[in-house]
C-alpha cells in the first residue's frame, strides 16, 4: 500500500509545537496500516545572518519540490509556494500565536487598510475558532471555502477531554518574551499564602524559579516536552501567550492574562477582556477565583477563542489528505 507523506513545516522560529506533535499522532493512531509517512523541515529563517537566510530558503525549496501534502501552524511556507507540486494540499493550522493579534490590534487602529495575502496560498485552514475564522476572512482574504469551521485545533482538542476533577491543586504560569514586568519576590511570597498550603505552582519562568530553593511549592519546568502534561493536570493558568490561554480555556477551567512582555496579545486582553488581567502579581489576590468555575467574561473568552464540542482535527485533516 503506497503511504500518504506528509510534510511538517516550520522556519519561523516555533520549531516542532505540541499542536504539530499531537496531529502527527493523531493521524497515526487514526491510521489502521500506516497508510501515513512523515517528513519534517525545521529551521528559523529569522537569524540575522542573511547568508544562512539564503542557504535556508534554497534548501527548503528544495525541501518542497516533492511536497504534496504540507502542515504549517504560521506563515512558514512563504517563498517556498512556488516550489511545491501544483496538486499539493497546503494545510494551516490557525493557532493564535501573535501575529494574529498584532494584526488585527493594527486594523483596529486604522493602520492597516488593506487585506494581508499572506495565507492566501494555503488550500485549507483550521481556524480553531471564531475570533481567527473572522480575522482570517477580514483581515487576510482569505475565501471562505478554505476555511475549516466547527474543528479545534490539536492542543485544545486534547484539553477538552481533560477530567475538570482533580485531587491536585495545580496553578501553571507560562510567559513568553522579554520581561517588562518583573515578578516581584515579596508580593510573589504574598501570592503563595493566599493560595494556601494545598496549592502547587509551575512555571517556565527562570527568574520565578530561581526562587525555588525558597518555595517548596514552586516547580520549573524548562522543557516543551513538559508543558502539555502539566497543563492537563493543571487547574489554573496564568499567561500571556495567546496559544496556550485559547488551548486551556477549551478545558472549562479558569485562566488570566499576566502581564508580562507588553505583546499585541496583552494589548488585545487588557482593551477587550480586562477582568481576566492581572497587571501585577499583587492583584492576583484581588482579581483570581480559586473555585474552577468560569467568570462571565472567561465564559466570552472561551466562546471566541475555541470551538468546544467541536469535530477532531485528526479526522479533518485526515479527510483533507485523502
Amino acid at each position: 500500500m503506497e503511504k500518504t507523506e506528509v510534510t511538517f513545516l516550520s522556519t519561523l522560529g516555533k520549531g516542532w509545537t505540541e499542536d504539530m506533535m499531537l496531529l502527527k499522532n493523531g493521524l497515526w493512531q487514526l491510521s489502521e496500516e500506516g497508510e501515513y509517512s512523515f517528513r519534517y523541515y525545521m529551521a528559523n529563517s529569522k537569524t540575522k545572518n542573511s547568508m544562512i537566510r539564503r542557504g535556508q530558503k534554497m534548501a527548503k525549496q528544495e525541501f518542497c519540490q516533492r511536497a504534496e501534502n504540507i502542515v504549517c501552524v504560521d506563515a512558514s511556507l512563504g517563498g517556498a509556494v512556488g516550489s511545491c507540486p501544483a496538486s499539493a494540499k497546503k494545510v494551516l493550522m490557525g493557532i493564535p500565536y501573535e501575529y494574529q493579534f498584532k494584526n488585527f490590534m493594527l486594523s483596529q487602529e486604522k493602520r492597516h487598510t488593506t487585506a494581508s495575502d499572506t495565507f492566501r496560498q494555503f488550500t485549507h485552514i483550521i481556524v480553531g475558532s471564531t475570533f481567527s475564522e473572522q480575522l482570517f476572512k477580514t483581515s487576510y482574504g482569505v475565501d471562505e471555502s478554505k476555511l475549516i469551521r466547527d474543528t479545534a485545533l490539536p492542543l485544545a482538542w486534547e484539553m477538552q477531554s481533560v477530567n475538570s476533577e482533580s485531587e491536585k491543586k495545580v496553578l501553571m504560569i507560562l510567559t513568553s518574551g522579554n520581561a517588562k514586568r518583573t515578578l516581584d519576590k515579596k508580593q510573589f511570597q504574598e501570592f503563595m499564602d493566599f493560595l494556601g498550603e494545598d496549592w502547587t505552582v509551575v512555571t517556565n519562568d527562570p527568574a520565578l524559579a530561581s526562587n525555588q530553593t525558597e518555595w517548596e511549592r514552586l516547580f520549573y519546568i524548562g522543557s516543551t516536552k513538559m508543558k502539555l502534561p502539566m497543563l492537563r493536570c493543571c487547574n489554573v493558568l496564568f499567561t500571556n501567550q495567546a496559544s496556550y490561554a485559547a488551548a486551556f480555556i477549551a478545558s472549562g477551567k479558569p485562566v488570566y492574562l499576566l502581564s508580562y512582555a507588553d505583546n499585541y496579545f496583552e494589548r488585545f486582553m487588557n482593551h477587550y477582556y480586562t477582568e481576566m488581567c492581572i497587571k501585577s502579581i499583587a492583584d492576583a489576590g484581588k482579581i483570581v477565583s480559586l473555585d474552577g468555575v468560569l467568570s462571565k467574561s472567561q465564559s466570552d473568552f472561551r466562546n471566541s477563542f475555541s470551538y468546544v464540542s467541536s469535530q477532531s482535527p485528526y479526522r479533518a485533516v485526515s479527510a483533507v489528505l485523502g
